[in-house]
Formats: structure tokens, sequence, C-alpha cells
């Protein structure tokens, strides 16, 4: 069985192979859509066990800029969530290690290019609901990352609210409306949302993979961990976060009218493959430089997702004229 998967190289026609590979890992299976369908994600490579051919497939990744490490997300079979998290970068030596700790709890590893997840300029989740021709948006801002809004971590600086006249979404590329604010977090909020994300960044240094286990168990180690994780930031450049800790800064509207149209084409481009998943949570992020990559989607009904996976049913479905 074939080990790993190149992001670099899927596309539509590879995109039934891919899926196949990743029968019930969720996750991983919505970033290959994604990337089949034309919209952003990080390049990087999908690993489900250690072999010669993960091996030489990671160095050349990393071979190709340099890296010494890449960013690590996991994905559990038949599970959306579970207490360990990814979401953070390891050293490439580790990789092996790494990969075969997730093995033994039936994971598996993406192996991303090495995004800091201190460097994120804004983080956005929305939830599509088509019954309602609805569009919710909710924004973090920078330094926060995209856990903080999809695991419910801190609540969002910002919410958008957007009615669709087309509920199949099909004309996505013609959406000519922002959505409506009809939630901005005030000063006051933001300030402590901005703590409790330094206590967040704290416990990560100590303990990467479960981070949480630290800030339940302990929680009146709060100030101590808020102090490691500014002088982490500080020592590493990474001052995104402190340099906006006072006042947050709501988020250009050109930024979030191009997450809306990412998602839309998304959703469209699943229709056209006989694809409806109902209501539906999507994420991703930009970058300082104003770089835009998906994460991941995740519909509400399980049933409804076992069609991302069933390569006969979709391809047969997704047959239409020239």
């Amino acid at each position: 069985m074939r080990e790993v998967i190149r992001l670099s190289e899927i596309s539509e026609d590879s995109l039934p192979t891919a899926l196949s590979l990743v029968h019930s890992y969720l996750k991983v299976s919505s970033m290959v859509w994604i990337r089949a369908l034309g919209q952003p994600t990080l390049d990087g490579i999908v690993a489900k066990r250690w072999s010669q051919g993960v091996s030489r497939a990671l160095r050349k990744f990393c071979d190709k800029d340099q890296w010494s490490e890449v960013l690590l997300r996991i994905d559990k079979r038949g599970k959306r969530w579970s207490s360990r998290r990814g979401g953070y970068l390891i050293k490439t030596k580790d990789a092996r290690i790494v990969l075969d700790e997730l093995n033994r709890e039936d994971m598996i590893a993406v192996f991303l290019e090495p995004w800091s997840p201190y460097r994120d300029l804004y983080c956005l989740s929305s939830v599509v609901i088509p019954e309602e021709g609805r569009l919710v948006v909710e924004v973090v801002g920078p330094g926060f990352d995209t856990s903080d809004l999809v695991r419910s971590d801190l609540a969002a600086h910002e919410r958008f609210d957007l009615k669709l006249h087309d509920p199949g979404f099909e004309e996505a590329s013609h959406l000519g409306l922002l959505p409506k604010r009809t939630h901005l977090i005030r000063v006051e909020q933001y300030r402590a949302a901005v703590e409790e994300r330094l206590s967040k960044v704290g416990a990560r240094l100590t303990n990467a993979a479960f981070p949480m286990e630290l800030l339940d168990g302990s929680p009146g180690k709060s100030a101590e961990l808020r102090l490691d994780a500014v002088q982490y930031l500080r020592r590493t450049r990474q001052t995104l976060l402190l340099r906006h800790a006072d006042k947050y800064v709501p988020i250009p509207e050109k930024y979030l009218a191009r997450f809306i149209a990412g998602v839309l084409r998304i959703l469209a481009g699943l229709e056209g493959y006989g694809v409806q998943l109902g209501t539906t949570t999507f994420s991703g992020a930009f970058t300082t430089k104003g770089r835009l990559v998906f994460w991941d989607f995740f519909p509400a009904d399980a049933k409804r997702a076992s069609a991302l996976y069933t390569p006969g049913k979709i391809f047969r479905s997704a047959a239409r004229p020239d």
C-alpha cells in the first residue's frame, strides 16, 4: 500500500487514487479535495507509515528550501477531534519518531511547509448552512491561530453573517456582497484574550501535543506560562501577537472576501461532483504577506461526509457534458 501522498501532485485526475489512500481520514481527505479543486493549501506530504518512500519524499521536500523543520498536522481515523494536537513545528529529524507515535494511536501525519502558528495574521472559520442559504464567518487576529476558533479555545474577535440568494452556491464566483458584521470584540475582552493566548503559547512550549492538559491541570501557572511565551516570541522574533496586544485591528475587506470566495468555490466544486455535505465548517489563515491557505473542512453530518472518500460514487456522478 502506498504510504505517502505529495500534495503538490494532487489534481482532479489524481483525486480518486489519493482519496482511496486516506479513506476515513476526513481532515486529510478535505485537504486533498481543496487542493484538487484549485484552492490553496500549504505544500507538503501525507505520511501514513514510515518507509523508505516517506523518508525520500520528506528529504526531497525539505532539501528544496533547506528546511530543518516542518509543520505537523495529524489526523485520526474516523474522528474529527483527539486529545493529541497537531499544528506545531517539529524537527525533520524527529519525523519518524513522531509518525511512529501517531500510528500507535491510529493516526497519520501531514508534514507541511514550516509555517509557524505564531505568524498568522488572521485566522478564519466559517460555517456554511445551505438549507438556510447562510454563511457565518469568525475571525481571530494577529498572532492567534485557527485552533483558537475551531476548538473553541478562545472566543472570536469578529463575526460576520451573510445571506446567500442561491442555497446551492453554484455561482460562487459572482459573490458581490460582503457579510454583515454581527460581533466585534471590545478592547478589554481583546486584552484578556491576548493573555489567554499567551498562556496557550506557553503551554505549547512545554507540551506541544497536549497543551490543554497543562492549562487545565495547572491554572495557577498561567502567569509563568505567559512569561515563557513572551520571552520565546521575542527571542525567536515572532512578535506579531505582542505588537497587537492592546487593540484588535479588524480584518481587511479584501481578506474576508477572498476567504469567502474560496469557500464557495470549494462548495461549488464539490457540487460539480455530486457531493452535497450540508452544514460544513471551513478553516483557513492569512500570512503577514497576504497569502491565504485553507486548512480543512468538516461536515456536521458524518453520514454525508462518507461521500468524500467513496471515489466510485463520486466520479460516476461527476460525469457531465463538455
